[in-house]
């Protein structure tokens, strides 16, 4: 993808009803000699003395590629007077209504609530095979090609296929993807977007693998449609990541440098179930000769998470638990933000006393099993805005962020890649299929056409200065795009 800047000075004059047209916008072409496609920052500035009229050409938002009527915006401009848009997303739009929020069917505004994706990792696209399809196939005919795009996995029957073309409604497909085997359908079948991980360590449902990556190629099969509107609305996504579930011990004001109580070079022991194991695993540490403390070199919270990396490194445990202070207390955590809905594969963390040796529990200052806090479970935030910190949020610009991490998404496929938390499941909310989802594109009618001008003086001529950068981006690789780079 080439860049391009423009800096272009027209001189302008009088001329009736006429403006001179200074600027032509096209999101099908790019880098052209007679204006541009998609861009950014365009600035239009007087240079002159000479007041000017301004006209700036937009379109009537349109659904279903009815044609769009025209309209157009009219200002003045004096001298060293600019305006500035930051792209070209502008049309005209029906009073008094939001154009990022869609009611009705395919957009509806109960997005604003998140959506807990289906863990299976498809969803049906609307869309089924239209004639019979053979096995190794490099085209598939469908009933509706709209709904998809380029680089999409689609998964029919048992099979995952990659779109790598779209002409109406024949697709362009690789088949056997994903470790998937070919295989032959049927005309009528279902059609399904598939977004488990790309990033897989080898799970089967939805989450970030263990090194906290997640991409797929929708957004867990919104912001699709059948027709125009579609897409994602630029600065509407949310996305919360389940908490690993815990257990306390049920004290209170600990700190690193709190004296256990425990005996020095002593052997103790407790029981710990995490994440739905089928049976318990005895922990045994001894404590260091010198130091009983809660924290510090050998204190007994690193005894105990050596112990724990142990069984994580020999593969007792799926997920790496962790024992810290929290808020005073000492918190056992599940190595995982499994939240399936169902206790099962969940995030889970259980303690009790061991099976033999000397318990842990009910030395000194640490309460008897019977007496610490009961398990927590896994949870998500909710649609709770005191709890924003716990969200990755978009910037409007393709860029996802967070204190908990951090990615990219795609508004017009609804592509999205996280870096975030290891062996996590999420939610997501977001606003789509609406006139301000997806790209600027010219089945939208949603783009500033161009822009014109005329001196408000017969008697003396103008000059306009206009600067832009010409993203290098048209209609034919929008599902390409991630904030100007190829996915």
């Amino acid at each position: 993808m080439a860049t391009q800047k423009i800096n272009n000075t027209f001189i302008v004059s009088e001329q009736g009803d006429t403006l001179k047209n200074l600027l032509t916008i096209d999101p099908t072409d790019k880098n052209t000699s007679s204006g541009i496609g998609r861009f950014k920052d365009l600035k239009i500035t007087n240079t002159s003395d000479q007041p000017v009229e301004l006209q700036i050409d937009v379109k009537d938002f349109s659904t279903n590629d009815v044609a769009a009527s025209g309209n157009v915006i009219n200002t003045t401009l004096c001298y060293n007077e600019s305006i500035m848009f930051p792209h070209s997303k502008l049309f005209l739009y029906t009073a008094n209504q939001s154009a990022g929020f869609k009611t009705g069917t395919g957009g509806d505004g109960a997005t604003a609530t998140f959506l807990y994706p289906t863990q299976t990792g498809i969803t049906d696209s609307g869309a089924t095979v239209g004639t019979n399809y053979s096995s190794g196939g490099t085209t598939l005919a469908v009933s509706d090609g709209d709904v998809f795009k380029i680089n999409d996995y689609i998964k029919i029957e048992n099979e995952v296929l990659k779109v790598t073309a779209i002409a109406t409604n024949t697709l362009t497909v690789e088949g056997a993807q994903l470790g998937t085997s070919a295989a032959n359908h049927s005309s009528s079948t279902q059609i399904n977007l598939f977004y488990i991980n790309e990033q897989s360590d080898g799970t089967t449902f939805v989450k970030t693998n263990a090194r906290g990556f997640y991409s797929a190629n929708n957004f867990v099969g919104q912001g699709r449609n059948t027709a125009m509107p579609m897409g994602i609305v630029p600065g509407s996504v949310a996305i919360q990541l389940a908490s690993p579930a815990y257990q306390e011990f049920g004290l209170t004001d600990q700190t690193s440098n709190t004296d256990t109580g425990l005996a020095a070079s002593t052997i103790f022991s407790f029981n710990i179930t995490p994440d739905n194991a089928s049976s318990a695993t005895q922990i045994n540490f001894t404590t260091d000769a010198t130091n009983t403390n809660w924290g510090g070199a050998n204190g007994v919270l690193e005894k105990i998470n050596e112990q724990f990396e142990d069984n994580f490194k020999s593969g007792t445990f799926v997920h790496l638990p962790i024992i810290e202070i929290i808020n005073g207390d000492i918190r056992v955590s599940s190595g995982s933000r499994i939240n399936k809905g169902t206790t099962a594969q969940s995030s889970a963390m259980l303690l009790a006393a061991p099976s033999s040796g000397t318990s842990i529990f009910g030395q000194k200052r640490i309460p008897a099993i019977g007496d610490i806090n009961t398990p927590v479970t896994s949870k998500l935030a909710g649609n709770d805005k005191s709890r924003a910190n716990e969200f990755i949020f978009d910037n409007g610009k393709g860029l996802l962020s967070g204190s908990i991490g951090s990615g990219k998404i795609n508004y017009e496929t609804g592509a999205f890649e996280l870096n975030t938390l290891p062996n996590a499941t999420f939610n997501v909310s977001a606003y789509f299929n609406s006139a301000l989802s997806g790209e600027s594109t010219a089945d939208r009618d949603n783009y500033i056409r161009s822009i014109s001008a005329k001196s408000l003086n017969p008697f003396r001529d103008a000059t306009i200065r206009i600067e832009a950068e010409d993203l290098g981006i048209d209609d034919s690789s929008p599902e390409a795009l991630f904030e100007g780079s190829y996915r």
